[in-house]
């Protein structure tokens, strides 16, 4: 509701806030379709800044036999979940142990597979 009225700080306070009690208990829920609208909130708090962005980046992460990402082989869907959060591509490649160019290999593999051409049209295939 802040959200919408316009006090986004406030609804990023309240959204960390109950991001970190579930982070704490570990509760993660797979989300449906119909489940949009909380997708794209929790895409949107963890671009705007998050100490939980691997937490939210599990519960964003697409199941392994999703039709978007069923064409992604592991390490690309690797990739993909770290390009749902608001890390760098030199993070991500730190993240994952791998070099900055194969991280990049498999951006570009990855924006093929979805056809999409840019890092926001590529999360937004799951929201």
């Amino acid at each position: 509701m802040r959200r919408h009225v316009g006090d986004h700080d406030k609804a990023h306070d309240l959204c960390e806030a109950a991001i970190a009690v579930a982070s704490g208990e570990n509760v993660r829920l797979p989300f449906g379709r119909r489940e949009t609208a909380v997708r794209r909130l929790l895409s949107e708090h963890v671009h705007h800044g998050s100490e939980f962005e691997d937490f939210i980046g599990r519960c964003l992460a697409s199941d392994a036999a999703s039709p978007v990402t069923g064409s992604l082989s592991d390490r690309e869907r690797d990739v993909f979940r770290q390009l749902q959060t608001s890390r760098t591509l030199p993070e991500i490649a730190s993240e994952l142990g791998l070099s900055i160019n194969t991280v990049k290999t498999h951006q570009r593999s990855i924006y093929r597979k979805l056809a999409v051409s840019s890092r926001r049209e590529a999360v937004r295939t799951t929201l």
